[in-house]
């Protein structure tokens, strides 16, 4: 019999703790960026990087060049430290002056060229690799605007829920199999056939929404009781949310249910 299967979630950025990143000094607070620095859309990158080539390493996903550290004076978002990557053992620290000229001032360099949002943050990340790893407890976003900034907002998101079938394939088979009202589907097919189910998360991680997937690999079709029911085990299924950039992150797309006699004989015995 083929067993459920969860699909592959929606997270975009698949990347390790190591990946790109900056230091920011916000009220004596060291965080760092994710995924970004400031120095992606300076105008000069190309030739910075050429400078600072001693400084680069690829032990790091994005390949990093070199390690910046940025700090928030009198609102405004300033370079104060260029450093090799952490991969590279020569320890060296750059002149920002031999690099920048006189738009250094008091050791400082501002961001005058950059205008946007910088999200930042200083826990660790939900998990340690793999699907999760862009998804954290708390996150801060930075809005600039010509190097100045202009707000400062914290998120703190909720502790995502953690269930028995999380992650775990026998036991949210054993959920739902046991909890399916088997006498609305009445013309069973005998052996195991996969449907692809389309579904949303509400706030608290409860799935909502279920769709049939027509435009699916689908081997068979359900009538409104049996979408009913379908709808009815599946909305007491529960996933953690996870929240990246303020928003909550869709953590799956859908799911894959196997309606047949087998399944239905073999989770009846068990139970």
């Amino acid at each position: 019999m083929k067993k459920i299967l969860i699909l592959v979630p929606l997270l975009i950025f698949l990347l390790c703790n190591q990946a790109k990143s900056d230091n920011v000094i916000i009220k004596g607070n060291k965080f760092w960026t994710i995924f970004f620095s400031p120095f992606d859309n300076y105008p000069g990158i190309v030739k910075l990087r050429e400078r600072l080539r001693d400084y680069s390493s690829n032990c790091t996903e994005d390949n990093c060049s070199f390690l910046s550290t940025w700090k928030i004076v009198h609102n405004h978002l300033m370079l104060v430290k260029i450093q090799n990557c952490q991969c590279n053992t020569k320890n060296q620290t750059a002149n920002l002056k031999s690099l920048f000229g006189n738009r250094v001032k008091n050791g400082m360099m501002p961001a005058y060229w950059f205008t946007g949002e910088i999200w930042v943050t200083n826990t660790k990340p939900n998990s340690w690799g793999g699907m999760f790893a862009t998804s954290w407890p708390s996150e801060t976003r930075l809005i600039v605007d010509k190097g100045v900034v202009t707000s400062i907002k914290d998120f703190v998101y909720p502790v995502p829920v953690k269930t028995i079938y999380f992650k775990n394939s026998d036991s949210l088979n054993n959920f739902i199999y046991t909890h399916l009202d088997w006498t609305k589907f009445r013309n069973l097919p005998q052996t195991s056939r996969r449907s692809y189910f389309l579904f949303d998360q509400d706030a608290k991680g409860y799935i909502t929404n279920v769709t049939y997937d027509k435009n699916g690999n689908n081997a068979q079709t359900f009538n409104k009781d049996e979408m009913d029911e379908i709808n009815r085990v599946l909305g007491l299924v529960q996933w953690p949310v996870f929240y990246y950039h303020g928003q909550p992150v869709k953590v799956f797309r859908g799911i894959d249910v196997v309606i047949s006699k087998e399944v239905r004989d073999k989770y009846t015995k068990q139970n």
